[in-house]
């Protein structure tokens, strides 16, 4: 994606994803673990329960506009209903739309996906961020491929690890964690000058600055959990 937007002059600001079916799995993913590289979302006939795995946290600063049938295998049906609730009650920029019919692509719904996602561009500078990852089931099927639940969150040649979100980034564990505190989540906002930062099992973090969030010529504060870390001006 980051050699394509170089070499055909494409806008960073306005990449889009969708697809249907295991396409639709994988666009959801995509907008919850590189959620700050895609302006919108479309999965179609996709997705898993990510409420119960509070994945759909992550979508926080990703618009979507999904599409699922009435009379989905595998329960997508259902999973899509209970994320497309979740997200009216807190007011994620998002459309859930269940539609007569079963696992297809619904050709109405293409014009209102088109101008829902061509409206939105990217956003890098979000007044709050949210970031979970650690290890985790995608779903309760037995048997599952064993890397779907491997977290890859760093390689050697990767500038930008799978662990940064929009302007901020966690940092993996000490290998001795305990597997019950190995899910980092960390939620971020900010204000002006002023960052304050509520997490759970997160040794680590970093805070990305930028002239579009912040004044140089002024402090930067940090509240951790009510304590203040850094108060001081960054050059």
């Amino acid at each position: 994606l980051s050699r394509l937007t170089r070499e055909l002059n494409i806008d960073p600001n306005r990449v889009y994803i969708t697809g249907h079916s295991m396409g639709g799995h994988l666009t959801w993913r995509s907008g919850m673990q590189m959620g700050d590289r895609f302006a919108a979302v479309s999965p179609m006939s996709g997705g898993y329960d990510y409420v119960e795995t509070k994945e759909v946290y992550n979508l926080l600063n990703v618009p979507g506009y999904g599409t699922f049938g009435a009379k989905e295998p595998y329960d997508i049906d259902v999973f899509n209903r209970k994320i497309g609730a979740w997200m009216k009650e807190r007011r994620f920029d998002w459309r859930l739309v269940e539609k007569p019919g079963g696992h297809e692509i619904f050709d109405d719904e293409i014009p209102r996906i088109s101008a829902f996602i061509l409206a939105r561009e990217r956003n890098l500078y979000p007044e709050q961020v949210f970031r979970r990852t650690g290890p985790k089931p995608m779903h309760d099927e037995p048997n599952v491929n064993e890397r779907w639940n491997v977290e890859h969150t760093w390689k050697k040649d990767r500038a930008i690890p799978l662990s940064t979100a929009h302007w901020l980034r966690l940092f993996p564990l000490p290998n001795d964690t305990p597997e019950e505190n190995r899910v980092q989540s960390i939620h971020a906002r900010r204000k002006g000058n002023i960052f304050t930062i509520a997490s759970r099992n997160v040794r680590r973090a970093r805070i990305y600055l930028h002239p579009k969030m912040v004044d140089f010529e002024k402090s930067i504060k940090v509240v951790a959990i009510e304590t203040v870390v850094f108060d001081e001006r960054v050059d």
